[in-house]
């Protein structure tokens, strides 16, 4: 068995690097993604990198993970290359300049924000294209699991999106 890349956790803009290298190289391994700061470093990257869609399920768009300056402007970048965003929070989303971006880009049908109304989820991911994901299976937990290349459970979790979005108590937030 090959040697799997060292991940420093603790350089943030070394971790961005080597996420980067790890989706470039279609390396499957698994790393941890447990706090605020490497999630939104894995968001900001899935935002960087998709080719065609970014998917979120959360629960409410936590402003102190998406209100980061790097963040908003990997999304604004994301839509100028027409990458669809589509968001389901189960509660409604905390005001960020992020969630602003995504009501303006909603208005050009480049975003969808969705919020379950007396549904919760015991979990929290988000996929990029059909190869990258990260995962919350618990989310009273604050721990997760990502990877820059696993088609067969992005696939899974891809449906488990469409499955949400075929809700009856999902509605639409607008701006």
């Amino acid at each position: 068995m090959p040697d799997q890349p060292y991940i420093d956790l603790s350089d943030l803009e070394a971790y961005k690097i080597a996420l980067r290298n790890l989706f470039l190289a279609k390396n499957e391994l698994f790393f941890p993604n447990d706090s605020e700061e490497h999630a939104a470093v894995i968001f900001e990257v899935f935002l960087e990198m998709a080719k065609e869609k970014v998917q979120f399920v959360c629960n409410n768009l936590k402003a102190s993970v998406f209100q980061r300056p790097k963040m908003t402007a990997a999304l604004q970048e994301a839509f100028k290359r027409g990458i669809t965003i589509n968001v389901v929070t189960q509660v409604e989303p905390e005001h960020s300049d992020f969630l602003v971006l995504l009501q303006k880009y909603q208005e050009k049908g480049l975003a969808t924000i969705s919020s379950l109304e007396n549904y919760t989820l015991d979990y929290n991911f988000a996929t990029m294209d059909d190869v990258a994901f990260r995962l919350e299976p618990d989310n009273k937990l604050q721990k997760a699991v990502g990877s820059m290349y696993c088609p067969e459970i992005v696939k899974k979790l891809s449906g488990l999106f469409e499955s949400i979005l075929g809700q009856k108590n999902i509605h639409s937030i607008q701006a």
